[in-house]
């Protein structure tokens, strides 16, 4: 066998085995075509899945800090994301026009990248052509129940809405095609509660 004949078998070999021991069924568990996005469920008005954490803060990509504590009294539409993550990117489009759509003195629209790197994110938004408030983690997780002491899990892409009490109201995991008349009408019921 010559040198490269030998570097091909080993490289092949190593993802052989690699892929023996990936766990196959967490992969299967979220079907994602980024041809087709689903609209998410439908949210109801008498769901409470806990208590958001005021103490948290994020910061602009311009870097403005954002405290969580200045969003009371206001309808929290939050998004988690990453420029590196498959799934989140061609929700985008979809979150751009509902974001375009909302009266934004009634609802504050977070898109939360947990991208480390301001600039790459920036450098993102231009190559898609995309106009979104993007924000990034300072401290604390803002969406644990933390009145239920709920362990952190952090998921991507994941969406929140939160009612002016703090409240989360509504959560999915996984992508979706979040600009639909059921979501916006939600997001506006929220809003005159």
């Amino acid at each position: 066998m010559n040198h490269n004949t030998h570097r091909s078998f080993t490289i092949f070999s190593s993802f052989l085995i690699l892929m023996y021991f990936l766990p196959i069924q967490l992969v299967a568990q979220i079907p994602f075509n980024p041809n087709h996005l689903e609209p998410p469920p439908q949210p109801s008005l008498h769901d409470s899945l806990g208590q958001i954490n005021y103490k948290a803060t994020l910061h602009s990509i311009d870097n403005e800090v954002i405290f969580f504590e200045s969003l009371k009294d206001k309808v929290i539409f939050a998004h988690v994301w990453a420029t590196t993550c498959g799934p989140c990117i061609p929700e985008l489009p979809a979150l751009e026009k509902l974001y375009e759509s909302l009266p934004k003195e009634y609802i504050t629209f977070l898109m939360i990248s947990l991208d480390e790197s301001t600039e790459l994110v920036q450098q993102f938004l231009k190559n898609e052509e995309l106009n979104l408030p993007i924000q990034l983690m300072d401290s604390g997780w803002a969406f644990a129940d933390v009145s239920a002491g709920t362990p952190i899990q952090i998921v991507m892409p994941s969406t929140y809405i939160i009612d002016k009490k703090g409240k989360i109201r509504y959560k999915h995991i996984g992508a979706a095609d979040w600009n639909t008349p059921k979501i916006k009408d939600f997001l506006l019921s929220l809003a005159i509660e």
